[in-house]
């Protein structure tokens, strides 16, 4: 077999180089949360877990601010490179409107994250998350805590308001890095938490909401850019060595 030199030099450099085709992608679709609810601290002992709707406002009043938890288990599902990711929530309602409009920040929980006493954890309980054990609390202050690393932001109008169902996501390099960390570090449980940056009262349907979907993840994973390397090197090399010319 003797290939000619410029030819093997352009398909060895092709199969060192190229990504991953696209047919070798798989999409993971995770349709319902784990757990979701809000903490709230004007209740701060209270458990919003089998309500219907998930609610975020920010206020510098200690007693108004509150924080959507939406926990995902991945199951043991992302075995392969995260490429990319989408995370939709959808919106219910508001009340006390307040401006034009709203954004709202998304935030994912560090797989890092180790609860100190009196706090939950990566595997925090729909049922038994509030403002007291919450890993972030809900209150008046700007500071955002180490713990989380912001994700992306959605903005939501006010005045007029959307209407019920309408669905909003973020999908950005950030949020696919975040799970990655997650499949690196063999971690399933997965918490995004959403925080707005004005007093309109949002809410978002939970899983619980007899009318709207629940919030979704989607995760685009690719196979290991070693594995496909070894394997474009492997043919390279055998393709190198039947281009030799027969001593025969």
């Amino acid at each position: 077999m003797n290939i000619p030199r410029p030819f093997l030099a352009s398909l060895i450099a092709g199969f060192v180089l190229l990504p991953p085709l696209p047919g070798n992608a798989a999409v993971i679709l995770y349709d319902t949360p784990a757990a979701d609810t809000y903490v709230y601290d004007g209740q701060p002992g209270n458990n919003f877990g089998t309500a219907i709707n998930l609610v975020t406002r920010y206020t510098a009043n200690n007693t108004a601010m509150r924080l959507t938890y939406i926990r995902f288990d991945l199951d043991g599902l992302l075995t392969e490179t995260v490429e990319s990711a989408s995370l939709s929530i959808t919106f219910q309602s508001l009340s006390n409107a307040n401006g034009t409009s709203a954004t709202i920040s998304v935030y994912g929980l560090n797989h890092s994250y180790v609860p100190p006493t009196g706090k939950l954890g990566l595997d925090w309980g729909e049922t038994e998350l509030t403002n007291e054990n919450a890993p972030w609390a809900a209150s008046g202050s700007s500071t955002v805590p180490g713990i989380v690393t912001l994700l992306g932001t959605f903005e939501v109008p006010v005045t007029p308001p959307p209407s019920g169902g309408t669905v909003y996501s973020i999908s950005t390099p950030e949020l696919a890095a975040f799970l990655e960390t997650y499949r690196a570090n063999n971690e399933d449980n997965v918490t995004f938490i959403l925080r707005s940056n004005t007093s309109t009262l949002f809410n978002f349907a939970s899983k619980e909401n007899p009318t709207y979907g629940p919030s979704t993840l989607s995760v685009t994973t690719v196979p290991e850019p070693n594995a496909c390397l070894l394997s474009g090197l492997g043919l390279a090399l055998l393709l190198r060595r039947n281009s030799r010319p027969s001593r025969e």
